[in-house]
């Protein structure tokens, strides 16, 4: 196995850490081979060796770090009902707008 760059992995891990903060979501091996200028399969022996390494955690596609760990990933979509009117409690009909 050919020893991995350093300077690689500080700029996969900033990639990682930025991308999910802005994006709310994880990157994907494409995204990260593009932004740091490698090939897609070399993206993916960088993540394993940072997650061997205890750098970040790859599970499942879901790349993390310490600082990120604790952003939601999961989102999903809930029905827009309607609007609460402060004051008096009234009786409003429940349309659903989307």
């Amino acid at each position: 196995m050919r020893h991995k760059s350093d300077e690689l992995m500080k700029q996969i891990f900033e990639f990682v850490e930025q991308f999910t903060i802005e994006n709310l979501r994880s990157p994907s091996t494409t995204e990260i081979a593009r932004a740091v200028k490698v090939a897609q399969s070399t993206a993916y022996k960088y993540l394993v060796a940072m997650r061997e390494k205890g750098m970040l955690s790859y599970q499942g596609g879901i790349i993390s770090t310490k600082k990120t760990r604790n952003l939601i990933f999961d989102q999903s979509a809930a029905a827009l009902v309607g609007s609460v009117s402060c004051g008096l409690p009234q009786l409003e009909e429940e349309n659903i707008e989307e």
